[in-house]
């Protein structure tokens, strides 16, 4: 049986590959943002959430069929034009049903997706597939994926002027339907409580995924030295080699699409932001989501911060950083009460 290269091994492989190096200083010079995201990345990535222990019981509870899914689209679009009735959503949801498909298959992983382009005959194909996983939040990640059809992008197959607008009101969805269905099924409040959990750990290792990639771009390009890399980042991909192998097999598979998981993060902050105030005002929350919605293919992030009144983007993660373990702390918190119940 011929032996498995070492990580030592695989890591040379990819600093002598001179395919691989030409690939990185593309991948660079496409992001005009690269030097912002990875201080973006890093800040998230050192967030400690070691104290944080997910039980994957709790999520894993297979609570909701396909119909049942798509019937709480549904509802949950109707409510958010109840609270404005202003741009209304939900026939166009009802509209764009006919490109979403809902699974439920165990034996087949495949991420959730929206997706739209023009095949080899001039064909425009336009999908929504949901993978109904048997997760709590099955229906948030239903409820995402149809925000993406809600775009104007979705519409006239356009990519948006600001590729990070792409997850702003989708990931917004994920928190205000998450929170929405824990209220409409307060017997799995519990279960929803713990999925928010895990969502921001789920935050964190998604930071810490795009930083190697952000490393790993930075040491192939000569903007970082190996040693001053493994020196400050050692450490952590050390305790996260699930982490370092994914990135190395994507590498070696010729999938190394850098920093993917990275446009979650800033929409994630502003998500949590936007969570506070639908609690505090839901009518108005709606109203300005609606509003970033209709211009989400044209405004720029800084110019939908702007209108949010939300700080841009350093202070934004800045603050999120900040807040992370009041929040976490406040989502255990209510995890005992409700254990004790």
């Amino acid at each position: 049986m011929e032996n498995k290269p070492s990580i030592t091994q695989r890591i040379e492989n990819v600093l002598n590959d001179v395919k691989f190096k030409k690939h990185c200083v593309m991948l660079r010079s496409l992001n005009p943002h690269f030097n912002q995201d990875f201080e973006m990345c890093e800040k998230i990535a050192n967030i400690n959430i070691n104290n944080i222990q997910i039980d994957g019981s709790k999520i894993n509870i297979n609570a909701f069929s396909p119909e049942q899914v798509k019937q709480n689209i549904v509802e949950f679009y109707a409510y958010l034009d109840q609270l404005c009735p202003e741009q209304p959503l939900l026939n166009k949801v009802e509209e764009n049903f006919k490109y979403l498909k809902l699974e439920h298959d165990k034996q087949r992983f495949c991420r959730s997706y929206c997706s739209t382009r023009i095949d080899d005959e001039g064909k425009e194909i336009r999908e929504i597939f949901c993978n109904v996983e048997g997760r709590v939040g099955d229906n948030s990640t239903a409820v995402h994926e149809v925000c993406h059809s809600l775009s104007k992008s979705f519409e006239i197959l356009k990519r948006p002027k600001d590729q990070r607008m792409t997850e702003v009101c989708p990931v917004i969805m994920d928190a205000i339907s998450s929170y929405y269905f824990s209220k409409k099924y307060p017997q799995l409040n519990e279960n929803f409580n713990e999925d928010a959990l895990n969502a921001q750990v789920v935050n964190v290792i998604k930071a810490r995924e795009s930083l190697l990639d952000a490393v790993v771009i930075d040491v192939m390009t000569g903007h970082l030295t190996q040693s001053k890399a493994v020196m400050r980042y050692g450490e952590m991909f050390s305790r996260n080699t699930n982490i370092l192998n994914r990135c190395l097999n994507n590498i070696e598979q010729y999938k190394f699409s850098a920093m993917f998981e990275k446009k979650y993060l800033v929409p994630q902050a502003i998500a949590l932001e936007m969570l506070d105030r639908f609690k505090q005002n839901p009518s108005l929350t709606i109203s300005q989501f609606k509003t970033v919605l209709s211009h989400d293919h044209e405004w720029t992030l800084e110019e939908t911060l702007n209108y949010l009144g939300l700080e841009q983007q350093q202070t934004l993660i800045d603050s999120y950083v900040n807040k992370f373990e009041a929040r976490t702390n406040e989502l255990k918190s209510k995890q005992n009460r409700q254990s004790k119940q």
